[in-house]
């Protein structure tokens, strides 16, 4: 089984740790290596899980990165922002950022080919239809941390 965990799921090493007993593949996204946690004290920790590369964003990737893949970023915003990502990326206010990260990091998943994508971040992934949006589009359950370690039986 292969898992992406978002960011604020990095803080939880003891759920990493439950995947890791239980034979999983884990993996983070790119954003949250260089971007999320970098200069904290999860960094050490993040150093020893596989990344999985994003697509390219001028501006905003570091390596490993793909180029195209813009079909399923384009998808994943407009769920994630309920429509209202703007075309025009050049002057994203902080909250259309975010938003653009999240997309890249859920398409990581997608990337690499996970079965699962752990996060808890309600307002982007699990609430308001998005949660079964996103995992009838893109074949990739999505679950919070509780329901990870329930269904782990821990």
């Amino acid at each position: 089984m292969k898992v992406l965990i978002d960011t604020n799921i990095v803080t939880l090493e003891s759920l990493i740790d439950e995947l890791r007993r239980h034979g999983t593949e884990i993996f983070i996204a790119r954003a949250t290596k260089d971007r999320e946690v970098k200069g904290t004290r999860f960094e050490a920790y993040v150093h020893k899980i596989e990344v999985a590369p994003e697509t390219f964003i001028f501006g905003e990737s570091t390596f490993p990165i793909r180029f195209g893949g813009h079909e399923n970023l384009k998808k994943i915003l407009s769920v994630i922002s309920s429509g209202s990502f703007p075309k025009n990326q050049e002057n994203l206010t902080d909250k259309q950022r975010n938003q653009l990260r999240d997309a890249l990091i859920f398409e990581s998943a997608i990337i690499k080919n996970c079965d699962i994508f752990c996060s808890n971040d309600n307002r982007a992934f699990l609430s308001h239809g998005k949660r079964e949006e996103l995992e009838t589009a893109f074949g990739i359950k999505i679950r919070n941390s509780d329901e990870i370690l329930s269904e782990f039986g821990t």
